[in-house]
């Protein structure tokens, strides 16, 4: 009869219908994006190394910074305070600036590229370069650990599976604490083995430490990725 006639392409459609379930969605449907992998995936794990050697860079510098500046540097109490400042000012000026380069150029290219100030700083620090190049060189530095933290912030909310994106954010920001431990204790050993000048330049070799993890972090264009996953806009029906 005409209702029970079908034509060969109805077919197909009906066979797939009472092949799935009700209730259940098909194999195609319900298979999870790419995106939602494991969650200690590879570029998870550089990034918590690379913000473990920056936090090792900080705690290594607080425990050596006020000491040496004030006994072998002869700082003032406010010259103290004001090179500690000025790391702020950079933060300001330069630091959104970088990190919008970085938006269109490639977050671990600048984040890695953002470390190089802060070694700059520590070499100046540690030679007892003259105060006006060192406070220059302070201001640039803040506006490069402001651009090193802006992209990796990027680049872990982009590798972070969507599903667990809070929870490996918060794990990874929490273990990178473990750096100012290690940096601290490293800092305060060498000054006691060897001499107060000598650990001022362990935040040096823990900013390099931060790069060495962004290596194992997949590059991004992101700017190009934008471009490639954007949509002719279609308005909706009515």
């Amino acid at each position: 009869t005409d209702a029970q006639a079908q034509t060969p392409a109805e077919a197909p459609a009906r066979a797939s219908t009472r092949s799935v379930p009700s209730g259940r969605e098909s194999p195609a449907s319900s298979s999870a994006p790419a995106a939602d992998g494991a969650t200690w995936s590879r570029p998870i794990l550089a990034l918590l190394v690379a913000n473990l050697g920056l936090n090792a860079a900080f705690g290594s510098f607080i425990t050596t910074y006020a000491p040496l500046a004030t006994t072998e540097l002869a700082f003032s109490i406010a010259e103290v305070g004001i090179l500690w400042s000025l790391f702020g000012v950079g933060d300001i000026v330069i630091g959104p600036w970088l990190a919008h380069i970085g938006d269109r150029t490639g977050r671990r290219r600048m984040a890695i590229l953002a470390s190089l100030p802060i070694l700059v700083f520590t070499a100046a620090f540690v030679a007892e370069l003259p105060r006006p190049l060192l406070f220059a060189s302070a201001i640039v530095a803040g506006g490069g650990l402001a651009a090193f933290s802006a992209c990796w912030y990027a680049l872990l909310a982009v590798a972070a599976p969507p599903a667990r994106q809070a929870r490996v954010i918060a794990t990874v920001m929490a273990l990178s604490n473990l750096g100012i431990v290690v940096g601290a204790t490293v800092a305060a050993g060498v000054w006691d083995a060897a001499s107060l000048r000598t650990a001022a330049a362990v935040p040096a070799l823990a900013t390099v430490a931060a790069a060495l993890g962004l290596l194992f972090v997949p590059p991004d264009r992101p700017d190009r990725e934008a471009e490639a996953s954007a949509e002719p806009f279609e308005p909706a029906p009515v």
